[in-house]
């Protein structure tokens, strides 16, 4: 079971949903809690190619049905998140690929040099900034040569901050991309084209064309596979979006989620 219900995209472990401290405790089985390193450079989330490399498994922790019992459930999951914890870029990964930076604009998007959105690119071992043309070196096994940061974990904590700051000082800010498509998600979990065109998101609203949606009826934004970005509204509507040649779904994610943290310190 993979507790944490998603893969990350700096290769560190999330912490588990307090939920499942409560599910856990209801098995009334032994628990065991396993740690895998070296999967993340095998296959990253960003990348379409798999790999060579060396993935291994090793126990952490046997908690019996009645160790379960006398713990509660949030002693649970912070136990579990302590077992669990791993940056996979401390990991050895074994051959490298010769394509192993394609696919890495979808997990980094802001260029720590010039401040570009959306400007990353990924090359065989190259990474470049569109914007100024900054060039980093991938190794394959998540170090970053040639800049401020040695780790793709490092990067994309920066770019997490760094859009925090834009949105908290720009009333204005906003981020877009050419050639968007918005699906509706029925409830067969079939997708119905509902609108294309230019995508949009800023402190009022998201927008595909002529289909508008004020952000605070939006509840919610996720990714699927690399860059595809999902959402639901306040009234338990599901939509997906998709770019033609790609997008950083993430970006889109991350720039949501600040926006709605400053909507909150507002009110």
């Amino acid at each position: 079971m993979f507790a944490e219900g998603n893969i990350t995209y700096d290769g560190t472990t999330a912490p588990l949903a307090p939920v499942n401290g409560k599910l856990f405790r209801a098995l009334q089985c032994t628990v065991v809690t396993v740690s895998v390193t070296g999967a993340y450079q095998v296959l990253p989330r960003w990348s379409s190619r798999l790999c060579r490399g060396n993935v291994s498994a090793k126990i952490k922790g046997v908690y019996t049905k009645e160790m379960l019992h006398n713990m509660n459930p949030e002693e649970i999951v912070a136990r579990f998140n302590q077992d669990l914890y791993m940056e996979q870029y401390a990991a050895e990964a074994g051959k490298v690929c010769h394509r192993s930076a394609k696919g890495i604009r979808y997990v980094l998007y802001a260029c720590p040099e010039c401040g570009a959105l959306g400007k990353i690119r990924g090359k065989g071992s190259k990474i470049r900034c569109l914007g100024c043309g900054k060039e980093w070196e991938y190794d394959g096994r998540g170090k970053i040569k040639g800049g401020r940061f040695q780790t793709i974990w490092q990067w994309n904590r920066w770019q997490i901050g760094f859009v925090k700051e834009l949105v908290q000082g720009d009333v204005n800010i906003g981020i877009s991309d050419l050639n968007a498509r918005l699906f509706r998600i029925a409830d067969d979990h079939k997708r119905h084209l509902c609108e294309s065109g230019t995508l949009i998101l800023n402190q009022t609203k998201l927008s595909v064309g002529k289909y508008v949606l004020p952000l605070e009826k939006i509840s919610r934004m996720d990714t699927r596979n690399k860059g595809i970005l999902l959402f639901s509204t306040n009234n338990e509507d599901y939509y997906e979006i998709s770019v033609r040649k790609g997008f950083s779904g993430l970006m889109y994610k991350t720039f949501f989620e600040a926006l709605k943290e400053k909507i909150t310190e507002i009110r």
